[in-house]
């Protein structure tokens, strides 16, 4: 499967000629990342994304997270409660290895997930929160752990197939989609470092030079992706809330509140509640993929 490139935003960066991802020098020993991985799935069960109606095969285990919980992947933004501080989960314990290649970043880290979408499966296109990008607060990055050649990651108009044991950025703050068309299950080990001059010395000169360039473009591939897929991923999700209700109606579980913390969350921006009629008539089919 190929992606296409003519959505609105690809057409924006692709002529503006900006970096949305980096691949560094670094690699590391995949035998050892696969070794560990196995030991922590030994002992943890993946936990369904709390934005389901992104895509469904999508899931995480937390090594670093909120009150130290396994279970708990969504950012400390979301998280209610008292003031939440990012620690080490049990899952920690099954990966030394992983908690070393931490050690080698500067600064400070902030969640560290091993993030599996499923064969067969699809991220749709969307942008992550407010936090993230080289000019503002949070950095991501991913090792691929397992992979296989039918996973394809898109960011803005740049096509990312990226090995095991390679170190990579990407700026989630700029619409991206993924589809794995593979027979095996692609897992990452992802983690959001806090930007730091330390940090932003990892990168080449060009990616200092284009901030107030990917300032400005940011907020047009926002704009444009919010209205045109607004509607969609709200339907979307009321069908999702609509299916959950239900099943918690059959399993007798007490209902959801409403406005729970997902419904706020700063790793996912929210897409826009409606579009105008002119977007709606001008939107790119985006369930083709």
């Amino acid at each position: 499967m190929a992606f296409g490139k003519w959505y609105p935003w690809q057409i924006i960066t692709r002529r503006a000629g900006i970096h949305l991802t980096h691949t560094f020098e670094e690699s590391f020993d995949v035998a050892r990342l696969q070794s560990e991985l196995a030991a922590v799935l030994e002992h943890h069960d993946i936990v369904p994304h709390y934005r389901s109606y992104l895509a469904s095969g999508w899931g995480a285990i937390t090594l670093v997270g909120p009150h130290g919980k396994v279970d708990e992947h969504r950012s400390v933004a979301v998280v209610k409660g008292e003031t939440v501080e990012y620690s080490r989960t049990p899952a920690m314990d099954h990966a030394p290895y992983m908690e070393s290649i931490l050690s080698m970043f500067p600064g400070k880290h902030n969640r560290v997930r091993l993030m599996r979408l499923e064969a067969g499966r699809k991220i749709f296109w969307h942008h992550d929160g407010f936090l993230f990008g080289l000019d503002r607060k949070i950095a991501r990055f991913h090792i691929p752990i397992i992979t296989n050649p039918g996973v394809q990651l898109q960011v803005g108009h740049e096509d990312c197939r990226w090995s095991a044991g390679g170190l990579f950025f990407l700026d989630n703050s700029f619409p991206h989609r993924l589809v794995n068309a593979g027979a095996q299950d692609r897992i990452h080990l992802v983690f959001d470092m806090e930007v730091s001059p330390e940090l932003l010395d990892m990168f080449p000169a060009e990616f200092a030079e284009q901030v107030q360039r990917r300032i400005e473009l940011r907020e047009r591939c926002r704009s444009w992706i919010d209205n045109s897929l607004g509607r969609v991923y709200q339907v979307q999700k009321r069908w999702q809330m609509k299916r959950q209700k239900l099943q918690e109606l059959l399993s007798g579980s007490p209902p959801a509140k409403p406005g729970s913390a997902e419904d706020k969350s700063e790793d996912l921006a929210q897409p826009a509640q409606s579009a105008s009629q002119e977007s709606s008539e001008k939107s790119p089919k985006i369930l083709q993929g």
